[in-house]
């Protein structure tokens, strides 16, 4: 499907560029097979979880939360203590960390925004894993801030 938008786009750059007009003719393209998803045994994910708290960085913190909860990379990385209330046992997805090309600066720039779509800001459910290991980090974090 990306190969198909761009050859549009390639196509219609080159009508404007050149101010024609091409007969196009339609196309079928192969079926590209999806790769399989590869997801963890739950040997794997014990394995994973253990090496994260016996380090127990923000890194780690990090990759626990994804475990549990199954947020997203962008979701997690706008993640503010405030938006994780351990009352209700309650994260809240609120925003997304987003890393754009800026073309001026050759650079690219974080920017922290709200998702994409609507049905993105949500409520996400803390089981007891996860909230006995963020309850005393809580505590933690918090007197750093």
């Amino acid at each position: 499907m990306i190969f198909k938008n761009i050859l549009k786009a390639i196509l219609n750059y080159y009508e404007e560029e050149y101010e024609t007009k091409l007969t196009r003719r339609r196309m079928n393209l192969p079926k590209v097979e999806k790769n399989k998803l590869q997801i963890l045994t739950s040997r794997e994910k014990t394995k994973l979880e253990n090496y994260c708290i016996k380090r127990n960085t923000s890194k780690t913190l990090g990759i626990l939360i994804c475990l549990n909860t199954g947020i997203r990379i962008g979701e997690l990385c706008a993640l503010k203590w405030e938006n994780i209330d351990l009352d209700e046992r309650n994260i809240y997805i609120k925003s997304t960390l987003q890393r754009i090309y800026n073309k001026n600066t050759g650079k690219t720039e974080i920017i922290i925004d709200s998702p994409k779509s609507t049905s993105s800001i949500r409520s996400i459910h803390i089981n007891k894993k996860l909230y006995n290991l963020l309850n005393p980090m809580k505590k933690i974090y918090k007197k750093e801030v």
